[in-house]
């Protein structure tokens, strides 16, 4: 499947909503229905539980104030990950991407999102109300 194909490019190809740049755009890779699968079973799975030492943070504020709190939780800019909003929807793309313009990503009141390194042991959770958690060290050898 191309990015044009990815039931979500319109958030990124529309101008009523974002249009990335050729360059950025050609950074989302869409997952296979049998990955993305895999990612969202696993993102319910861990998300299941809770985790007292998850790092919280409100989404409402400024963009660039969310930005530096994802960067800071993660600083590998160039790391690969998993974007995973369903059962058949996944991306994979550079964090840098996701940490610039996480609000392409994470539309409030709609959006539970997932976000895995390709290799590593954090994950980063979207809540639809505003939210974002940050949990180290809950992926050990699971993904896919």
């Amino acid at each position: 499947m191309t990015i044009q194909e990815f039931p979500l490019a319109w958030r990124w190809t529309d101008a009523r909503y974002a249009v990335f740049p050729p360059d950025v755009l050609a950074q989302l890779c869409p997952c296979s229905l049998e990955e993305a699968s895999r990612l969202f079973e696993l993102a319910v799975a861990l998300s299941r539980s809770e985790d007292p030492a998850a790092q919280r943070f409100n989404a409402e504020g400024a963009p660039e104030q969310v930005s530096a709190w994802l960067q800071a939780r993660q600083p590998r800019l160039q790391e690969e990950v998993f974007v995973c909003w369903s059962a058949d929807t996944a991306l994979r793309l550079p964090w840098t991407t996701f940490v610039q313009r996480w609000d392409d990503f994470c539309y409030p009141s709609s959006d539970d999102v997932t976000v895995f390194p390709q290799h590593g042991n954090w994950m980063l959770l979207y809540h639809h109300w505003e939210e974002f958690e940050f949990r180290q060290d809950t992926l050990a050898n699971q993904l896919p």
